[in-house]
């Protein structure tokens, strides 16, 4: 099944799969309510779809898939920024390629999720795998803090300088919530303000000691 808000784009889409025996488009959705309602309908085994839709976001759409439906998610999309990996990957997401890929890598990508597997855009592959290998370094020199990977996102956005909006706008959070994981960081790090976490994750990423 086919959910982008472009009718052209779905179109020839639909074209690459047909020329494959082995595929059948069942069905294409131009927003995330039609998508996630004819989803429900015709259970196809793979939906792909894009992340930005007007007014909607395809995250929450693949949220809703893979926690109501056993259809498989392969994300096609002209973002790449990593963070769009990130989320939807924690989404629910079995693929992600953007939309600058060439057909043969569309049809690679969807049997790659269809025999159980990952797959990612070529162009996108080292630096998803860079990112958690940075990811599981820092979590290891955070040492008995507990903190979690939510947490350690907007530890770093808070180096960086970034307003609660602006994290809230990253994380597809609310900045209620930000403020919330910001209130924990300092309990759990033993800091008394902003400036006291952005200074604990400056020595963190500069492997110096860290000093409360």
């Amino acid at each position: 099944m086919l959910a982008d808000d472009h009718r052209i784009f779905r179109y020839g889409v639909k074209k690459i799969l047909e020329r494959e025996m082995a595929f059948e488009v069942v069905g294409e959705a131009s927003s995330v309510n039609e998508a996630l309602e004819k989803c429900k309908t015709l259970n196809p085994d793979l939906i792909i779809l894009d992340i930005g839709f007007p007014k909607e976001c395809g995250l929450k759409l693949a949220q809703q898939i893979s926690s109501q439906l056993k259809t498989k998610i392969l994300a096609l999309t002209s973002f790449e920024d990593d963070k769009y990996v990130v989320e939807m990957l924690r989404a629910g997401s079995s693929g992600y390629l953007v939309k600058s890929s060439s057909p043969a890598e569309l049809i690679r990508a969807i049997n790659t999720i269809h025999s159980g597997h990952s797959y990612f855009s070529q162009n996108l592959s080292k630096t998803i795998f860079e990112n958690a290998k940075k990811e599981k370094i820092l979590h290891n020199k955070m040492g008995d803090f507990s903190v979690t990977s939510r947490e350690l996102e907007v530890l770093k956005y808070i180096s960086d300088e970034m307003t609660n909006k602006e994290i809230a706008q990253q994380l597809f959070i609310s900045p209620r919530t930000v403020e919330t994981h910001k209130r924990n960081l300092m309990q759990k790090l033993k800091v008394k303000n902003v400036v006291g976490l952005a200074k604990f994750y400056f020595h963190l990423t500069h492997n110096l000691e860290v000093k409360i």
